[in-house]
């Protein structure tokens, strides 16, 4: 009787987390990512994307990269190997977006980066210069 409790009791511990474990980085590719907020390096206090429609990542098959950075598009490549990311320099248009916008920080947030997790629609982007989340685009 104790052994089949045992039995129960590991196999729900192994449905459950399989069920709501994190998704692999890979996941990230082939969808189009919206940030939601951005934390500077040595910043406490993350900054909220007002319009998160003008800041959004998409992870390209073969490692492709293009990005939307408030009124500037951008493009690069970038190599992820499990969940260590690594973006090239972008190449971006270079309109003035305004004194407010997140455009440069953002940016340089990318260019910096040095891991990528994705938890169900959920991404974070980790680096030198801070830190990026994002959520899948509708």
């Amino acid at each position: 009787m104790l052994r089949t409790v045992q039995l129960l009791l590991g196999l729900c511990v192994v449905a459950v987390g399989c069920d709501n474990g994190p998704t692999s980085p890979s996941d990230a590719i082939g969808e189009t990512w919206t940030l939601i907020s951005l934390q500077e390096a040595g910043s406490s206090t993350p900054v909220t994307v007002n319009d998160p429609s003008r800041y959004q990542v998409t992870f390209e098959d073969g490692g492709s990269l293009g990005v939307k950075s408030d009124c500037n598009t951008c493009g690069a490549s970038y190599a992820l190997s499990g969940s260590t990311l690594t973006i090239a320099p972008l190449t971006c248009t270079k309109v003035f977006c305004g004194e407010t916008s997140l455009d440069s920080k953002f940016s340089a947030a990318l260019e910096k980066a040095q891991s990528l997790t994705v938890d169900d629609d959920e991404m974070t982007i980790r680096g030198v210069a801070g830190t990026l989340r994002f959520t899948e685009r509708d």
